[in-house]
């Protein structure tokens, strides 16, 4: 899943210390955050860069944070998948004329991918080609 992040208030003002954890189903360090629910992987400890984040559950209640997969500027994500290992998350900026794309082999590591543009050139009776 991808999704927003923002760290708690005790995480911002240092009140809170993460401990190690583990989940059922998880063979990876674990740290726990405020949220119940909620643990941190290594990636998930690197700074937000104001995108969208990898979240993962295997059970839909419990739910680990692997950190950032794109920055502020590619915020307006129109599609993601997930194909044959590769994530690919198409955004628009600055505006619906300019598509680009995330490709990234590795959502645990808390480094978005690499970014692809493309320039659709205008053919004659309106059809287009990348």
């Amino acid at each position: 899943m991808f999704g927003r992040y923002n760290k708690s208030k005790s995480q911002k003002e240092g009140e809170f210390k993460a401990e190690e954890a583990t989940l059922e189903g998880f063979n990876i360090k674990l740290s726990t955050t405020p949220y119940k629910n909620q643990f941190d992987a290594a990636g998930g400890l690197k700074p937000s860069l104001g995108g969208y984040h990898a979240w993962q559950s295997k059970d839909m209640v419990n739910w680990v944070h692997h950190g950032p997969v794109s920055e502020s500027f590619s915020k307006w994500v129109t599609t993601a998948e997930y194909v044959d290992g590769k994530m690919y998350l198409y955004y628009d900026f600055p505006n619906d004329q300019d598509p680009h794309l995330y490709i990234d082999e590795d959502l645990t590591d808390g480094i978005p991918g690499r970014i692809w543009v493309w320039l659709l050139t205008t053919l004659p009776m309106g059809r287009t080609v990348p």
